[in-house]
């Protein structure tokens, strides 16, 4: 288990939706007026993600999130549903719920589908996009 898993698996959950591992550690995120953060994934649903940020961003506001380099998939829209301050690696950071805008309904089933762990389909699309390349 490395440090960063180690270091979030304390965090408490209270998510009712079936949560999942995340392949990507980080992800990118566009806010109004925090401007581009790095956000720390500590699982994703079909409904959002529960992630780590550096700064408070308030409840109900929205956040564009990047699509991981190399990944196959469109930046989508969340709303902050939730937050909580804790301590991340000697600092105050901020674990926070996002869950994704209803209206990019088949963007988020493929980004769950994408980015959870286990994903057979995702590995064999990987590597049939690599043979096509070679």
């Amino acid at each position: 288990m490395d440090s960063v898993t180690e270091e979030i698996s304390r965090f408490a959950d209270r998510r009712s939706a079936l949560r999942q591992n995340c392949r990507v550690q980080y992800l990118t995120l566009d806010h109004s007026t925090a401007g581009k953060l790095t956000a720390i994934v500590l699982d994703l649903s079909r409904e959002g993600f529960r992630l780590v940020l550096p700064v408070a961003i308030p409840c109900g506001e929205e956040v564009v999130i990047h699509p991981p380099e190399g990944m196959d998939l469109l930046k989508i829209r969340a709303t902050i549903v939730r937050q909580s301050i804790v301590m991340f690696d000697g600092k105050r950071s901020f674990e926070c719920g996002v869950e994704v805008a209803d209206t990019a309904a088949w963007r988020k089933h493929t980004w769950f589908l994408t980015l959870r762990t286990g994903s057979e389909e995702y590995e064999a699309a990987q590597k049939h996009k690599a043979a096509a390349a070679a």
